[in-house]
């Protein structure tokens, strides 16, 4: 077998160290301050996109506020409102053959203690945190 010749650029090189590669680069430079620089920017666009979005929630949520809540009542509503405080402040007849009637709301809670008065037998007890009279008062003193 007649042996051949290797030319140079077939003759293989051993591959190269890993250090080696970085060898032509100057090793380890990182650019610091560009790094800092381009974190400071990010961090600093982060929070006025965070502020610009909350400042336009609270916007947002106030407009929403004072079209619900705070707006001016449809006009059907207040007149459902009026029949209704009509109802309740006025006299009439709910069923005449029943003799059923329907009086103010006001005179009804009058009647209504009146004969839960005249049940027990005498006055009723005050109320939760009502004022003891002052004849009653005047009488403990003595």
């Amino acid at each position: 077998m007649a042996e051949e010749k290797l030319q140079p650029e077939q003759v293989e090189q051993p591959a190269p160290e890993p250090e080696a590669a970085y060898a032509g680069s100057g090793g380890d430079d990182l650019n610091t301050p560009m790094i800092l620089l381009v974190g400071v920017i990010f961090a600093v666009l982060v929070f006025v996109v965070i502020f610009f979005l909350q400042g336009l929630f609270y916007r947002m949520q106030h407009t929403e506020q004072q079209s619900k809540v705070i707006a001016e009542q449809p006009q059907e509503l207040g007149q459902l409102r009026a029949d209704q405080q009509a109802k309740l402040n006025s006299y009439g007849w709910i069923d005449r053959q029943k003799g059923v009637v329907s009086i103010p709301i006001d005179r009804a809670m009058e009647l209504e203690l009146k004969r839960l008065r005249a049940a027990q037998g005498g006055a009723a007890p005050p109320p939760p945190g009502a004022m003891p009279e002052k004849d009653s008062d005047a009488k403990a003193q003595d």
